[in-house]
């Protein structure tokens, strides 16, 4: 059994760990990203993985992608579950407006149209309304490995040199940072990095707040706005997650 090596914490982390003990499995894990398996008692990394790290990721993201097979082989594994079963069994519509459809050619096609527009990038990539027009909107493609972000790299490459070419080829190098950082400890998802903030204000948590702040009635329009949009559509930019996470 042959799957891509993912990037996660807590139940996702348990369940790759579940998988790759077993006999047969065979994980991927060309993606710039460096997996030690040294690591200390509170589950942080022993190694220093940030040694040639640049270089690292340089050569990831300009080497060869992987070939697209032309098709797959038959399942290995025994299994009565088929798409239809899956789709008859569980709601796969979405309940949140303008989703953006899966897979591979549609985000291509995302990309391509991308790239039309990079030259603008800086100016769309912190208002809220021009960043949901008119930013990548990759992230879910990049998220579920419709796209590898050594193939974005390498088309954005190919365009012509402009402020928004070196900001969008930034933000690819940043997107390996920080899951180096959630390879190297993840533990960033279950408690606060800085110990000064560990537990800061539970005893005063206010249930009434937090829904408000969840569903967008706190009072401040833009905080208000960015949670309804976040809840109508699944998207606000990153300046508004920003925002709405210091809040």
């Amino acid at each position: 059994m042959y799957c891509n090596r993912d990037v996660t914490a807590r139940r996702g982390l348990a369940r790759d760990r579940t998988l790759f003990d077993r006999d047969g499995v065979t994980a991927f894990a060309d993606d710039g990203i460096r997996w030690p398996d040294e690591r200390e008692p509170d589950g942080t990394v022993a190694v220093d993985t940030r040694d040639g790290w640049d270089e690292h990721c340089d050569a990831y993201f300009e080497g060869e992608q992987h070939p697209r097979l032309d098709s797959l082989g038959p399942n290995p594994l025994d299994s009565e579950m088929n798409i239809e079963e899956i789709e008859a069994r569980h709601d796969v519509n979405p309940e949140k407006s303008r989703v953006p459809e899966g897979g591979t050619v549609a985000g291509n096609e995302r990309l391509s149209a991308f790239l039309d527009r990079l030259a603008d990038y800086p100016t769309a990539v912190s208002p809220p309304a021009a960043a949901e027009a008119r930013s990548s909107r990759l992230s879910p493609s990049l998220a579920f490995g419709a796209l590898s972000t050594r193939e974005v790299y390498q088309r954005i490459q190919r365009t012509p040199d402009s402020r928004g070419k070196s900001m969008y080829t930034s933000r690819l190098y940043w997107n390996r940072h920080y899951n180096q950082k959630l390879v190297d400890w993840p533990g960033w998802t279950d408690r606060a990095v800085n110990p000064v903030f560990r537990g800061l204000f539970r005893d005063e948590h206010d249930t009434e707040l937090d829904a408000a702040w969840r569903e967008g009635w706190t009072g401040f329009p833009m905080v208000d706005a960015a949670m309804r949009a976040l809840t109508e559509t699944g998207y606000i930019n990153f300046r508004m997650r920003a925002l709405v996470a210091t809040y």
